[in-house]
């Protein structure tokens, strides 16, 4: 770093990866929690996150599985090699990934309504959007994965009405359809059940409202090592459509946490402290024990 310091200068970001005129708009008319993606080649996957937008799309190989095979058999998902690019806008699903703008070169109509154009490309807004978490008081329970993403893909699917879960349903007993007066549907439009109080990379937080129980669902991918709570509580964590997150809540208002929390990383952990007071004590005790004093009194006779 000493040597290479005077050989490597700094450049300003912007020369590099200029922000494109329909980036600045959104990102100054929207500051919530929401995900964009791009029709065609328009606004290249990858290139979003240089700008901090959130994008549906995959470019790189390391994607979790359950997502890609989900999101690949979308209506318009195109898969080409480790990338992954959409043909156009229609798949209803974009609606539970939070999908609230899409940059496209070709119209979009539909739910899309136009809101900047800048050259050939033009910046959309999905009008029935969900939230990234919201309410439902439905489950239909999946054996197995394979279940899973058949079920969330079927065509009578429902999801601003029930999920999908993985497991037993004995682990968390459905209510009934109907059992509350409100669905994912309304909640887009009325008054928030669910709100995100808190947005981290390894820690989210909903404040939930609701009037009976249910189950919360987040369009947030589901991964080994993620807990959750309800009102400081352990509960249960489920595999919701396939590929994301759900838990059951109790009627009325309470506090959910999720934490990212992988056990290999507590164990990891433990082991290299473990490591590294070894390297530090190991040396000193063989130091005392090389120098007893039978050992001095040899050396100063030698």
């Amino acid at each position: 770093w000493l040597f290479g310091i005077r050989y490597n200068p700094t450049l300003d970001p912007q020369l590099v990866y200029p922000t494109p005129h329909l980036v600045q708009y959104l990102r100054s008319r929207d500051d919530s929690i929401y995900r964009i993606m791009g029709v065609n080649l328009a606004l290249i996957p990858n290139v979003s996150m240089v700008f901090s937008l959130q994008d549906i799309r995959g470019y790189e190989p390391v994607t979790p599985k359950r997502y890609m095979d989900l999101i690949s058999r979308l209506d318009g998902a195109l898969r080409i090699g480790d990338h992954l690019l959409f043909t156009h806008a229609n798949a209803a699903f974009l609606d539970f990934l939070n999908v609230k703008y899409a940059f496209s070169a070709v119209p979009l109509g539909g739910a899309w309504i136009p809101l900047l154009q800048d050259g050939d490309a033009t910046l959309y807004e999905n009008r029935h959007v969900l939230p990234r978490a919201f309410l439902v008081y439905e489950g239909r329970w999946a054996a197995s994965p394979e279940e899973s993403l058949a079920m969330t893909l079927a065509a009578d699917f429902d999801f601003r009405q029930s999920v999908v879960l993985e497991g037993d349903p004995q682990s968390g007993v459905s209510p009934q359809p109907g059992a509350a007066p409100a669905s994912g549907a309304e909640q887009a439009t009325g008054d928030p059940l669910a709100t995100v109080t808190s947005y981290q990379p390894e820690q989210m937080t909903v404040q939930v409202d609701t009037p009976a129980p249910g189950f919360l669902v987040l369009s947030e991918s589901y991964a080994p090592g993620w807990v959750a709570s309800v009102d400081g509580e352990p509960v249960n964590l489920l595999i919701a459509n396939h590929a994301f997150r759900a838990v059951r809540v109790p009627a009325g208002e309470h506090r959910v946490t999720f934490h990212y929390h992988p056990i290999w990383f507590t164990w990891g952990a433990r082991i290299s402290i473990i490591g590294l007071a070894l390297l530090v004590f190991l040396p000193v005790l063989g130091e005392r024990r090389w120098f007893t004093p039978s050992r001095q009194a040899a050396t100063r006779r030698s």
